[in-house]
């Protein structure tokens, strides 16, 4: 301790001054001013904070809206839904929010309405980037939509081809099932072959083939570079869509099935469209690849002629596509059929292109399943056709592909039907009973 002794004498504090103001009033005054200072005080304070969290509330809302999620790597399960999908492989589909996509519609307006079909309607979105989406929207009535919607999103998320239409995620919320896909601004095949756009867009030849030989070159991946292959089973000019570029992209999978490995083919009840059901598949309940095939002669017949797969105003035989393209190549009529637009009477070249391409479609639309090539051959010979375009000579004979030739394959086909039966559509037939009907029993 110091030694306050060496430090000298402490001295006392000195006495405090003396006021004339009452001790009782001082102390109040000094409580009335603590007082309003704390209300001061926690009044800022309480703003301050109320204000923040009000803040922090709205962004919090803001982003939930905003903000697509990953899908999980386990199996997504809403608890309003049994619905259980599949992990998603490659980690590059979204889970939307109900709100996100019903902002994104303008509330599903009718105004928004791309298309409908007899399981969904589709809308136009634009999502917060910016960017166009198409939403498929499942209808509520369709006994089949969980499986369905399951499906797709399987099949979808594991496919990669440019040819191929893009899903970006899904919305599984409540009772609403949605699905989207990347937008195609020239919208379906069938729009320019048979609707509105037609007039306004007409479709080059070089279009055409080019979007017959995307088309078939992207069911080709499915039925030989998938494991397991995929069968489409509804492939139709309204499911083949056109980006910016008129480039094809092949949607609609909520019909198509996984085929187990070395299996020949699937026994299941018929489903598809009609006019493009493969008539063996309507008789003996057994999907095989070729039913994709004879849907795709159907596409085949529908961009040549530009008619429509089903037409009621036609006389009854040839209410189907197929019976009437067939019809008119028995009768060596098939220019009657050709698309106006095409000018095959002053293109020369042209018309040479599309004989071989119904050579093709023909065979397509053979009533035994094993007749018809496989969609690699026929993406094969639509680009030998193409290549023979380029080259500008209709001399030039088309090359083999595996074994593969339209119009040797052609003759072999009808040998066995017709001795010295034509072998080539340019021919005329002897008599419409040549050949057997494409759909002898009537479209399905």
């Amino acid at each position: 301790f110091p030694n306050h002794a060496a430090a000298g004498p402490i001295s006392d504090p000195p006495a405090p001054e003396k006021s004339n103001t009452p001790v009782g009033v001082l102390s109040a005054a000094r409580r009335r001013d603590r007082s309003y200072t704390g209300i001061i005080i926690g009044l800022c304070v309480g703003s301050t904070l109320g204000i923040s969290g009000a803040c922090i509330a709205l962004f919090l809302c803001y982003q939930k809206d905003r903000s697509p999620i990953r899908m999980p790597e386990n199996s997504f399960n809403e608890k309003s839904s049994e619905l259980s999908i599949p992990p998603n492989k490659k980690g590059s589909l979204l889970i939307f929010n109900y709100q996100v996509l019903e902002h994104a519609t303008d509330n599903f307006n009718e105004k928004r309405e791309l298309g409908d079909g007899g399981f969904s309607s589709v809308y136009l979105g634009k999502l917060w980037d910016g960017r166009l989406v198409a939403v498929k929207k499942l209808f509520h009535d369709n006994s089949n939509r969980d499986e369905q919607f399951s499906n797709e999103v399987e099949i979808m998320s594991s496919l990669n081809h440019p040819n191929l239409v893009l899903l970006i995620g899904y919305c599984q919320y409540r009772r609403e099932l949605l699905l989207v896909y990347e937008y195609a601004l020239n919208g379906t095949l069938s729009d320019h072959l048979h609707g509105e756009t037609k007039a306004s867009k007409k479709l080059k030849w070089e279009t055409r083939l080019d979007i017959a030989l995307e088309t078939a070159q992207a069911l080709a991946y499915l039925h030989f570079s998938i494991k397991p292959p995929i069968l489409h089973r509804d492939v139709k000019s309204s499911n083949i869509l056109l980006d910016q570029n008129f480039r094809a992209k092949v949607a609609d999978f909520g019909l198509s099935r996984l085929v187990p490995l070395e299996a020949s083919h699937i026994s299941t009840c018929p489903q598809g469209t009609p006019g493009y059901v493969d008539p063996d598949y309507h008789h003996s309940y057994r999907l095989t690849d070729k039913s994709d095939v004879y849907s795709f002669g159907v596409v085949l017949a529908e961009l040549i002629s530009a008619k429509k797969a089903v037409d009621i105003t036609r006389n009854s035989r040839d209410i189907g596509l197929a019976n009437l393209f067939v019809s008119k190549i028995q009768c060596g009529d098939l220019h009657e059929l050709v698309d106006q637009n095409l000018e095959i009477d002053v293109k020369p070249l042209v018309r040479e292109m599309v004989y071989r391409v119904a050579e093709l479609a023909f065979r397509c639309l053979s009533v035994e399943k094993d007749d018809r090539p496989n969609m690699m051959e026929v993406a094969a010979q639509l680009q030998e056709i193409k290549r023979f375009g380029y080259a500008g000579c209709a001399e030039r004979e088309l090359s083999s592909y595996n074994s593969f030739n339209g119009v040797q394959e052609t003759r072999k086909l009808l040998g066995h039907l017709c001795t010295g039966s034509p072998t080539s559509v340019q021919e005329k037939w002897r008599s419409s009973s040549t050949t057997p009907d494409s759909n002898e029993n009537g479209f399905v």
